[in-house]
Formats: C-alpha cells, sequence, structure tokens
C-alpha cells in the first residue's frame, strides 16, 4: 500500500511523494511511517494525537496543520491519505487493520 504525502501552502500543493508501506499496514505505525516520510522530505516532523489516529482511521487521511509541529515550517498543511490504486479493490486496505 502507498501514503501520499502533500505540503501545501494557501491553496497550492508544495510537494507531494508517494510513500510505500514496508510490509502490511498497520495503522498503529503511522508515527512510524511519519518519521521516515519526514526525515525523507527533510521536514520536522509532527506531533501526532488521538484525532489524527481517528481521523486516519476513519477518513483515510489525515492533516496536521502548522500548530502540530514544534520547529517552524515553510507550508501551512502537511497531509497524509491512502493512496487507492485504481487497478485494486479499496476493500483491500480494510482486511489489513
Amino acid at each position: 500500500m502507498k501514503l501520499w504525502i502533500k505540503t501545501i501552502k494557501g491553496d497550492h500543493i508544495t510537494n507531494s511523494t508517494l510513500y510505500e508501506v514496508p510490509g502490511v499496514f498497520d495503522a498503529k505505525k503511522l508515527l512510524e511511517y511519519l518519521t521516515e516520510i519526514c526525515y525523507n522530505l527533510d521536514i520536522p516532523r509532527p506531533i501526532v494525537t488521538q484525532k489524527n489516529y481517528r481521523d486516519f482511521m476513519q477518513f483515510n487521511h489525515t492533516v496536521f496543520k502548522e500548530s502540530d509541529f514544534v520547529e517552524s515550517i515553510d507550508f501551512d498543511t502537511f497531509w497524509v491519505e491512502i493512496a487507492i490504486s485504481k487497478n485494486k479493490k479499496s476493500t483491500d486496505f480494510y482486511s489489513n487493520l
């Protein structure tokens, strides 16, 4: 499975990348995935709260704002969402939870 990562400033996507989740996706490892993603993008890692886990599980995405980062950032929001491929059923994601 892949995660689509976007940084957004105003109404524009400033950075966009896909992250291949190693092995079987585990929502409990969201913090671990974000640590690697942010390291590779050379941006600070946001503080992950229960709300982020809940949003990710319920809506297949979560959004981090400037207040979710300890360090300063040069974007307004940081999106993490599931990238569902058109040739796979979207239910494949739910079978791994």
